[in-house]
């Protein structure tokens, strides 16, 4: 799943890469920016993407996730702890969580901030990845 997706410049790519073997969700609370990657997929004749659109009860899905992206959004979430929780339970058990913060809006002492919260909902971090000009990490459920 790829959450607050913007206009789809991870979504689509992935959906190539996981071909007919996987299905590609991108959620997020804008309807517009769906939309977008929906045209987007149907000129591509990409046939394996689902987009969703949060309402106020959240990520409201009867399926859970081998991954999920937070690729330069997870700044702007006000509840930063309940969204962890959520897709927390969301994730298969082997199923990991990667987050990338923009380092002109997260600095280094900031995105460890967000990391503990991770921690403290009980994420457990195994790798830092590096990303031009980004924090990131990888969570997997402790």
């Amino acid at each position: 799943m790829d959450l607050g997706p913007g206009m789809g410049h991870f979504t689509l790519p992935t959906c190539e890469i996981v071909g007919n073997n996987g299905t590609v969700y991108a959620a997020d609370i804008q309807k517009k920016m769906l939309d977008i990657i929906d045209l987007k997929a149907k000129q591509k004749n990409i046939e394996n993407l689902k987009t969703f659109l949060i309402g106020d009860d959240g990520l409201n899905m009867d399926f859970s996730f081998d991954l999920i992206l937070l690729f330069w959004m997870f700044h702007e979430v006000s509840e930063k702890e309940a969204l962890l929780k959520e897709l927390k339970n969301k994730l298969k058990d082997s199923g990991k969580m990667l987050i990338v913060e923009p380092k002109i809006h997260v600095g280094t002492k900031q995105f460890a901030k967000e990391l503990d919260i991770g921690q403290n909902v009980g994420f457990d971090i195994i790798d830092y990845p590096k990303i031009p000009i980004s924090n990131s990490a990888v969570l997997i459920k402790g």
